[in-house]
């Protein structure tokens, strides 16, 4: 299979990071295209993006499947985008709140344009964070489903735990129910 110009000219970390920083393909192209790192007359289009980061994140989600021990790993970079994705919301709350002091002191009004650029990014980082935030209680919320369908056939019919949570182990999907309600490995 040829090589795509993501990775023929090694933007593979660059995309993947301003993505997960909320950037929409569309975005990306643009932020790529005005930072020099493609040739003169190389375009880059927002379908290759797009299809790169549908490749890497079924290549995530197969390293995870095949080494439990990296899905940490994934969380903690996860949260580590939480953290970045909140420290730039302040970054860019900060630098608003100082734009507009400036401009009080010199009894100006604030340029619209900058105002604008600011306000947007602030606005697209907290639509991110508010995905995250449904993306983490949709978890919290099938945990607790799961907790009380287990604590419930524990009170009716507790001879079968041990067959529910065999065959959450077995399946590939699921292991990680079956690892948690029964204690770790096999």
């Amino acid at each position: 299979m040829a090589q795509s110009k993501i990775e023929k000219y090694k933007l593979e970390e660059e995309i993947a990071s301003l993505y997960y920083s909320g950037l929409t393909y569309r975005q990306i192209v643009d932020e790529i295209t005005s930072s020099g790192k493609l040739p003169d007359g190389e375009e880059l289009s927002a379908a290759t993006v797009s299809r790169f980061i549908e490749k890497v994140a079924g290549i995530s989600k197969e390293v995870v499947k095949s080494n439990e021990k990296r899905l940490v790993e994934v969380v903690n970079n996860n949260i580590d985008i939480v953290r970045e994705t909140s420290d730039l919301y302040s970054k860019a709350r900060n630098i608003l709140d100082t734009m507009e002091e400036a401009a009080a002191d010199k009894g100006r009004v604030m340029n619209p344009h900058h105002f604008k650029a600011i306000s947007g990014e602030m606005r697209e980082t907290l639509k991110l964070m508010i995905e995250i935030q449904r993306e983490i209680s949709d978890y919290d919320n099938i945990k607790q489903f799961m907790e009380i369908i287990m604590e419930t056939v524990k009170e009716v019919s507790p001879e079968a735990i041990p067959i529910i949570i065999d065959k959450l182990k077995n399946k590939k999907g699921t292991k990680w129910f079956g690892d948690m309600f029964g204690g770790g490995g096999r």
